[in-house]
């Protein structure tokens, strides 16, 4: 399970803010997904795909979406950007 104790970084916030329309002082590291307005299973999927791309990571989706809060995500992310994840 994810650490949701992991600063997300400026970029991760702006990507969830700019793809859940949430402001950037909303997206704390224990901010739950759900618990922004209008999250749902297609801005889940929408951030799925931007993280990939503007990362250059690949994330497991049932990992992904299992990933309850914004420090989660980072952390995910951090981990999918390690050497080791990229074999």
């Amino acid at each position: 399970m994810p650490d949701t104790s992991v600063d997300p970084g400026p970029e991760l916030t702006r990507l969830i803010a700019a793809v859940t329309d949430v402001p950037l002082a909303d997206l704390t590291p224990d901010r739950s997904f759900t618990d922004l307005a209008g999250w749902s299973s297609h801005t889940a999927l929408r951030l799925f795909t931007a993280v990939e791309d503007t990362f250059g990571v690949r994330l497991d989706l049932k990992t992904y979406l299992t990933t309850a809060t914004v420090g989660g995500l980072a952390e995910l992310t951090a981990a999918a950007r390690r050497p080791e994840a990229r074999r």
